[in-house]
């Protein structure tokens, strides 16, 4: 039990950094839409209403996470950019990039929640503009997870450089030349020698010498 106290402390003070805070809230912006996403449909198509209001608040309080994201993350921006510029890496920028992207994304996650919200007061099967707010959700929707995984995308790649290519170092070194790691060994059967004398270097007998009595 102490454990479990100690984990829980722990985890309540580092969300108290930006840095964490916006790591922790990032996933919602993609896997929160689409669970709020496949919550609606469900109900839209068996005519639960329960079911669609669950999914449509799911959806819309998950879009709406991203105001605090955003502020989690300009707020850890100036440490970042400090950290990585002493090793030069250039990561740093690219976060900063990175940043600058998401913010011109915010148009997209708060047209989001008011439409979701507007599906929700007019009623997603009342009428025709219940239809066309239900499908507007749902293809916002999924644009926002689109979105919200590519830019996952790119920061991933700017931690984790590797991604950008898929293959491992230790590929580009096994296939440089002299160093093929597909290539076995010959196998020789057992008894037999893999040492084979030359043809040019003949091959003398010993020569049995007798004393003489």
């Amino acid at each position: 039990m102490s454990t479990a106290f100690l984990k829980t402390e722990k985890l309540i003070e580092a969300a108290q950094d930006p840095e964490y805070r916006f790591l922790l809230i990032e996933p919602i912006l993609s896997y929160g839409i689409a669970v709020g996403l496949i919550l609606f449909l469900a109900g839209f198509f068996s005519k639960v209403g329960k079911l669609q209001i669950a999914g449509l608040l799911t959806t819309a309080l998950s879009a709406l996470c991203f105001m605090p994201y955003m502020a989690a993350r300009r707020e850890a921006l100036p440490r970042i950019e400090q950290i990585y510029r002493l090793n030069l890496s250039g990561r740093g920028k690219i976060f900063s990039d990175n940043t600058i992207l998401w913010a011109s994304s915010t148009w997209l996650y708060s047209g989001l929640a008011i439409v979701v919200i507007a599906t929700a007061v007019v009623g997603s099967r009342r009428n025709q503009l219940g239809y066309a707010l239900s499908a507007g959700a749902v293809l916002l929707g999924l644009t926002a997870i689109q979105n919200s995984l590519w830019m996952h995308y790119q920061d991933a790649t700017a931690f984790h450089p590797n991604l950008k290519s898929h293959r491992a170092p230790i590929e580009e070194v096994s296939k440089s030349p002299g160093r093929s790691s597909s290539r076995l060994p010959e196998f020789h059967p057992p008894g037999e020698s893999s040492y084979s004398t030359p043809e040019s270097e003949p091959v003398h007998r010993r020569k049995i010498v007798r004393p003489i009595h």
